[in-house]
């Protein structure tokens, strides 16, 4: 019963952490971030292209005898390096697209 307890207690303290930390963020960071905005306006889609990749990372390395530290620095590395070479694909073909409007001109005409 104790241990259920403090247990509890814990959970309820983490929480209380959690909740106090985004208030402060709230109350006291009051200018914006151009780079945070985009972050924040594409997450789900960094989240989705990147579940893929490290998912595929760990699965593929599982057999390997290798520490957890080991494994984890690499599918870090991978996702890194298989994300800049997906964006820089992605870079090479607006490109050589000509006329082609990107986000960042429509926001600046209003848009």
């Amino acid at each position: 019963m104790l241990a259920t307890a403090g247990y509890l207690a814990f959970v309820m303290t983490c929480a209380a952490a959690s909740f106090a930390a985004l208030a402060l963020s709230l109350r006291l960071v009051s200018r914006r971030v151009a780079v945070l905005d985009h972050l924040r306006d594409n997450a789900y889609a960094i989240y989705v292209v990147h579940f893929v990749f490290v998912s595929w990372l760990q699965y593929a390395l599982r057999p390997a005898q290798l520490s957890a530290l080991t494994k984890g620095s690499l599918v870090f590395l991978g996702a890194v390096a298989l994300e800049l070479g997906r964006v820089g694909r992605a870079a090479a073909r607006s490109r050589d697209r000509p006329g082609r409007v990107t986000e960042g001109e429509l926001r600046s005409r209003g848009r």
